[in-house]
C-alpha cells in the first residue's frame, strides 16, 4: 500500500493510531480517513493539524470511549512529532451518512498538548468536512468514502460556509481575536477567507493555497497584497486593521447571499 502522505513521520503516527483504534474497536471500524489539510493537499508541517475520521458501526459506548480516551492521552505524550498536532472525531455510521444536527455529537478531539478525547457536538461546519471527506478524503483503512457519506450539494456548502462566517466570523469576539493574536494568526485568518469566498462562490471545498490564487485574481486591487502577505506569511502587526476589514468583506458576502 503505498504511504498515505509524503511525510515519514505523520505516516508513522497514523499507522500507530490506526493499529491502536483497531485494537479498540475491532469489527465496529468501519474505515479510517484523512480529512482537512491532508486532504486537501495543502498540509504545512510547521502549522497544519493532522485531521482524522474515524467511522465506526455504532455508536460509541462508555467504555468504548474510555479506552480511546486512554489510547489518546498516551500517545499525546508520546512525544512523537505531531503527536499533539491530531485532530478528529469517531462517528457513527448512521450520522455519517448526512448531517443530523439531532445526532452530531461524538468522540472528538482537538490539537494541543493539553487536550482530550472529549464528547462534542458538531455544527455546521460539519457540513463542510463531510465534503472534503467524500470527496478527497484518504482511506487508510476501509471503503472509499464516498460509500459512507451521501453527496453534499453545492447549496449545502455554500449554506454552511455563510452559518461559521454568522456564527463567529462576525461577532466581536473573532475581531477581538484577531486584535490579540500572534501575527501567524493573521495569515490563518486571510486564507480561511479566502477559501470561505471561494466555497460561497463555487459550493464547494478548496485549499487554502488554491482558494488563495483563485481570490487574488477575483478581487479588487485593495486585497491582493494582504492575500499576497498571507500566502508568503509575512503578515505584520500592521495588517491586523485590514485583515479584519477583509473579514468583514467575506461575512458580508456571505449575508448577501
Amino acid at each position: 500500500m503505498a504511504e498515505p502522505t509524503p511525510y515519514p513521520a505523520v505516516n508513522a503516527l497514523l499507522a500507530d493510531l490506526l493499529t491502536q483504534a483497531q485494537d479498540i474497536l475491532g469489527n465496529d471500524l468501519t474505515g479510517f480517513y484523512l480529512d482537512g489539510s491532508l486532504a486537501l493537499g495543502d498540509f504545512d508541517p510547521a502549522s497544519s493539524d493532522v485531521d482524522f475520521l474515524a467511522a465506526v458501526a455504532r455508536p460509541i459506548a462508555p467504555d468504548t470511549f474510555a479506552a480511546l480516551a486512554t489510547m489518546h492521552r498516551r500517545v499525546a505524550a508520546s512525544g512523537r512529532p505531531f503527536a499533539t498536532e491530531l485532530e478528529g472525531s469517531y462517528i457513527h455510521l448512521a450520522a455519517l451518512r448526512r448531517h443530523n444536527p439531532a445526532d452530531a455529537t461524538f468522540p472528538n478531539l482537538e490539537r494541543g498538548p493539553d487536550e482530550v478525547l472529549k464528547w462534542a457536538t458538531h455544527h455546521s461546519d460539519w457540513v463542510i468536512h463531510r465534503h472534503i471527506v467524500r470527496e478527497h478524503g484518504v482511506a487508510l483503512f476501509g471503503p472509499p468514502a464516498a460509500t459512507l457519506i451521501d453527496p453534499v450539494s453545492p447549496g449545502d456548502i455554500r449554506a454552511a460556509t455563510a452559518g461559521v462566517l454568522r456564527s463567529w466570523w462576525a461577532t466581536p469576539a473573532a475581531t477581538a481575536a484577531i486584535r490579540a493574536a500572534q501575527p501567524g494568526y493573521l495569515t490563518y485568518v486571510v486564507l480561511t477567507m479566502c477559501r470561505a469566498l471561494y466555497a460561497l462562490a463555487h459550493g464547494e471545498a478548496a485549499s487554502k493555497p488554491a482558494a488563495a490564487a483563485w481570490a487574488m485574481q477575483s478581487l479588487d486591487g485593495r486585497w491582493p497584497p494582504l492575500i499576497a502577505g498571507a500566502r508568503r506569511w509575512q503578515l505584520d502587526d500592521g495588517d491586523r486593521d485590514e485583515t479584519i476589514a477583509f473579514v468583514h468583506l467575506v461575512v458580508a458576502a456571505a449575508t448577501q447571499g
